[in-house]
């Protein structure tokens, strides 16, 4: 091991322990952390203080490792997803495909760099994390997606849904500006609505979705977000998991009676 390698792990080493406390379980650090404070506001952040991992981003991993143990045996894995701690977990993950979605980089704004990049029938898993709402037209890439999707596999496409707009909303301006003035989403050209399982439904696909529901009471709060829905996609008619949204949504509603 070379000095500069010693010394970072010394780092991080002392760094996991002047953060350990009760406030965050980070899969990506596997590790017990407090939470920081923003030095304006003094709200608690839920970014994890060592790696500065997202509740997204830990959402997603806690989902797969513990959940649905879709990561089990040798499986051919792709990536989709923007810089950060996914793209790093995925590089070191055997037998995997990472495309870093940037302007500039593997997967970008301009053009759909996976086409036919790779065989039909390819992939177990596909995890495309918070892209297809960046894509000007998202269509051609989840198209592309299901080609290179085997039979039997899985894909996870999480977005950011609306939760109180029935539809869709697209966002036509092209220039990064004037998204961000009109919309205040300057990376976004659309925010889905309800209507986002119906979309990928519409194109060839069957969809479960799913939300964590039990297993998880130990971890503190902010370490993932229990109330993010889960968004599978599957080429079959008979999924590996079931759809428990009906059923988590019926018991929110009893809950809401019962406390008015």
């Amino acid at each position: 091991m070379t000095m500069f390698a010693t010394i970072r792990n010394n780092y991080e080493f002392y760094k996991k322990q002047y953060f350990r406390g009760d406030d965050i379980y980070c899969p990506f650090c596997s590790g017990f952390y407090k939470a920081t404070k923003y030095k304006l506001t003094r709200e608690m952040s839920s970014l994890c203080p060592v790696c500065g991992s997202t509740i997204e981003e830990r959402t997603i991993l806690l989902f797969l490792q513990a959940k649905t143990e879709l990561l089990s045996g040798e499986l051919k894995v792709l990536a989709v997803t923007e810089p950060g701690n996914t793209a790093e977990y995925f590089t070191n993950y055997p037998n995997a495909d990472v495309k870093v979605y940037t302007e500039t980089g593997d997967f970008t704004i301009r053009d759909n760099t996976l086409k036919n990049k790779y065989p039909s029938d390819n992939f177990d898993i596909i995890v495309c994390n918070y892209i297809l709402e960046k894509l000007p037209d998202y269509i051609p890439v989840l198209a592309e997606l299901k080609r290179i999707l085997k039979a039997e596999g899985v894909m996870i496409l999480q977005a950011n849904v609306n939760a109180h707009k029935e539809k869709t909303d697209e966002f036509p301006l092209t220039s990064y500006r004037d998204r961000f003035m009109m919309y205040g989403i300057a990376g976004n050209h659309r925010r889905f609505g309800k209507d986002y399982a119906d979309l990928l439904r519409s194109k060839g696909l069957n969809v479960t979705r799913l939300r964590f529901s039990e297993g998880f009471e130990m971890l503190p709060e902010m370490s993932f977000n229990k109330d993010e829905t889960i968004y599978l996609a599957h080429k079959t008619d008979k999924p590996s998991l079931s759809d428990n949204m009906d059923e988590l949504e019926e018991q929110m509603r009893e809950q809401r009676s019962n406390e008015k």
